[in-house]
């Protein structure tokens, strides 16, 4: 089992310097990947995704990347004439709608952002190594991600145990609830009646009427089937989050039909209990991939 949520991160190194690679997972119902790469790296982005996508199944991804070139690196530096054109039209109708001093030089125009580029940093200088540092950073995701997945794994597994406890005994209290309805149903109709005799056919009816409808012997069966089923899927080495949320939504149908069903203070306490109980699953299946 794997939480959803995590972090990574490599350092790897060229001969044009250092990539730095940084990746943070949190829940999400389905795999969204965010890639916050430079212009220079937009053609790298499929095989990015690519890459995470054979790791991870859903959760929210972001992917950051971080790049420190070594100091003796030669760079060619070049003007992004576009740029330059645009800041100088940009001062020109300044100066014609408000009439003010055009006092645009060389010096001041190199220190607006973009009007100088390198030439390296357009260069794909990290395409031998790029790969490498995000399958790094992902095998540190992963060890977050199956670490947390444990300490997960455990509280599902208390949730089970107390699951099944707790069904035991509304098996133990299902039977009992036709017979002491059939008493007290008995007991009041006496009081009703004084010292006349009871129908007991139409008691019998009654009572036959009542076992009908609150008979939960197929939910009981149902549930168990589901607790055994979501057991087993979390113990599973593809332990999967979608299918443990859709056992859990069957959970909640059984035990809400239960509770309609039995009318009785009793075995709805306890039936209560299961609910809450299947509530704390659903939360911790948020956090599984």
């Amino acid at each position: 089992m794997k939480s959803m949520t995590g972090y990574g991160k490599s350092n790897i190194k060229n001969e044009y310097g250092e990539l730095t690679v940084e990746i943070k997972s949190v829940n999400n119902r389905f795999l969204e990947i965010n890639t916050h790469i430079p212009k220079s790296m937009v053609l790298n982005e499929e095989p990015i995704r690519k890459s995470i996508q054979s790791y991870i199944k859903r959760g929210t991804v972001d992917i950051f990347f971080g790049f420190t070139l070594n100091p003796d690196v030669p760079k060619q530096i070049e003007l992004d004439i576009p740029t330059v054109l645009s800041y100088i039209t940009a001062s020109k109708n300044l100066k014609e709608k408000f009439d003010v001093i055009d006092d645009l030089s060389a010096s001041s125009l190199l220190r607006f952002p973009d009007v100088l580029k390198s030439n390296l940093a357009d260069n794909n200088i990290w395409d031998d190594i790029y790969i490498l540092g995000i399958e790094n950073s992902l095998k540190e995701l992963e060890k977050m991600r199956e670490t947390e997945g444990i300490s997960i794994l455990a509280d599902m597994n208390k949730i089970i145990t107390n699951l099944n406890n707790l069904l035991s005994q509304v098996i133990k209290r299902a039977p009992l609830i036709v017979s002491e309805y059939r008493e007290k149903i008995k007991s009041r109709i006496s009081e009703l009646l004084n010292d006349y005799a009871i129908d007991e056919q139409r008691l019998l009816n009654e009572v036959a009427f009542f076992a009908d409808k609150a008979d939960i012997n197929e939910e009981i069966s149902r549930m168990t089937s589901h607790l055994e089923q979501f057991s087993n899927e979390i113990n599973s080495l593809d332990c999967s989050g979608r299918k443990l949320d859709f056992i859990s939504q069957e959970m909640t149908r059984e035990v809400n039909t239960m509770c309609s069903k039995c009318n009785d203070i009793s075995a709805t306490k306890i039936l209560i209990e299961m609910k809450s109980e299947v509530e704390k699953l659903k939360e911790q299946i948020r956090n599984v991939e």
